[in-house]
């Protein structure tokens, strides 16, 4: 099995394939505690939108932080 996941909050987004050859299998589990309460199977365009809508608002998240400590810290930023 070949797979790929990225944890976003208490998102786990999977990508798999069981062998070379298999269609891909997308699935959001979701989590509390590192413990996987629920998974659903997507189809790869929505899963896809999903992880990319995730990532945006880190990254938005992320990069207001990063204006805001910025500001504090470095010398004639306003």
């Amino acid at each position: 099995m070949l797979a790929v996941s990225v944890v976003m909050g208490e998102q786990r987004f999977t990508l798999r394939r069981d062998r070379v050859g298999a269609p891909p299998v997308a699935t959001i589990g979701h989590q509390s505690g590192g413990v996987v309460l629920r998974t659903e199977t997507l189809p790869i365009a929505d899963w896809s939108r999903r992880l990319a809508a995730e990532l945006g608002s880190y990254a938005e998240q992320n990069a207001a932080a990063a204006d805001a400590l910025a500001r504090l810290t470095l010398p004639g930023a306003s």
